[in-house]
């Protein structure tokens, strides 16, 4: 519904894959490398 609205008004959004790609992984897979160096280091 969201994407709808913003389709609507004429407003650029990423697709599933290019959200995941620009927005989830650079800022995730850092925060997932410290938590398992952490808690899961021999």
């Amino acid at each position: 519904m969201v994407k709808a609205i913003a389709d609507h008004q004429k407003v650029h959004t990423p697709t599933f894959v290019g959200y995941v790609a620009c927005y989830t992984i650079p800022f995730m897979l850092p925060m997932l490398v410290i938590v398992w160096f952490f808690f899961f280091r021999g």
